[in-house]
């Protein structure tokens, strides 16, 4: 009879790990990989949109300088150079603040923390106050 639970107990608990590691695989499947794909064509979209930015940046400044006449305070305008950097600088910042974005808007999904149950009343105390009025 103990033979007979153990092995009654056994395909189950086999049954629900082939349960646990097929549901696992549905989730990797469906869930994981998509997300992992997405987030590495936003990362290539991201790069290949600044790669075209500077590129843009450096080709109308040097297209600026050949047929730009004297101005006036042309010294201060940026550099090819300055104006990559400040462009960096504002990407630098940008990344910033969207992860500053992130970190409040995850800490406001946060779930709180389970609070831990009141002691329960000992029941001693009444039941010696019902033996005492009897």
């Amino acid at each position: 009879m103990r033979d007979q639970i153990n092995d009654r107990f056994n395909d189950f608990t086999d049954s629900l790990d082939e349960q646990f590691r097929r549901a696992g695989e549905t989730f990797n499947e469906n869930v994981t990989v998509p997300a992992t794909e997405t987030a590495d064509r936003v990362l290539d979209a991201v790069l290949d949109a600044n790669r075209r930015v500077v590129d843009f940046a450096v080709t109308t400044a040097d297209r600026v300088q050949e047929y730009a006449p004297e101005l006036p305070m042309s010294d201060r305008v940026p550099t090819p150079s300055e104006a990559g950097e400040r462009y960096l600088e504002f990407v630098e910042r940008a990344v910033e603040m969207n992860r500053d974005f992130n970190q409040r808007v995850a800490s406001m999904i946060e779930t709180p923390a389970v609070a831990p149950k009141p002691a329960a009343k000992k029941a001693s105390t009444t039941a010696k106050k019902a033996s005492s009025t009897a």
